[in-house]
């Protein structure tokens, strides 16, 4: 297997928000007025509401002719990658909450699989697949280790290659780090990193 660490340029806004807590993004008020709402947003800043994230992953997308998977966490990490995929002409496969489709990925070699973390880090067999996108990551080292196991099955013949994309200095590299470690990231870390920025 292959992990390469793509590094992406963190929203404009994340430094503000962490540091104030409430931030004004496209006229609507982020709060992150409890520890879980901070997390969550903070995330939520590092993936699809990051256009820097957006435009390396379409650039990604556009130097290959080969099957991706892409694992998301958010409803709007959907919304943005099935919209590209759509404008990339790229045959879409989907496995989230409210749909199962595969008939892409299995008959299409440039086929982009989408899939949320929780509906298909389990059970899934996608060995016709060798490269996975994280686009935004879970919190969970479950779901993480399982998600990375879909491409790992008997039958595969070609290197398995993962993607990390990572906005610097922001929570994700955080969240990376505890996932390798096999931990779950949970409240206490997350103020641990809080902390360290004070620093």
């Amino acid at each position: 297997r292959v992990e390469q660490t793509v590094l992406i340029q963190q929203h404009d806004n994340y430094k503000t928000f962490i540091k104030n807590r409430i931030v004004k993004i496209d006229d609507v008020d982020w709060v992150g007025d409890n520890t879980l709402t901070l997390r969550l947003r903070a995330r939520m800043l590092c993936a699809s509401w990051n256009k820097n994230k957006i435009n390396r992953i379409e650039e990604i997308l556009e130097e290959t002719n080969e099957r991706v998977i892409i694992f998301y966490s958010f409803k709007q990490d959907y919304e943005i990658l099935t919209t590209l995929c759509i404008r990339l002409n790229k045959p879409l496969s989907v496995v989230n909450g409210d749909k199962h489709d595969l008939y892409a990925y299995d008959h299409d070699n440039n086929s982009v699989t989408l899939i949320q973390y929780q509906s298909g880090a389990y059970g899934l067999n996608l060995q016709k697949c060798n490269k996975i996108i994280h686009f935004s990551l879970p919190e969970s080292c479950d779901l993480f280790m399982q998600s990375e196991a879909r491409i790992r099955r008997i039958g595969q013949k070609n290197t398995c290659w993962y993607y990390y994309l990572i906005c610097e200095k922001t929570v994700e590299n955080d969240i990376l780090s505890a996932l390798k470690r096999g931990e779950d990231y949970n409240d206490a870390l997350f103020d641990k990193y809080l902390e360290n920025l004070k620093k």
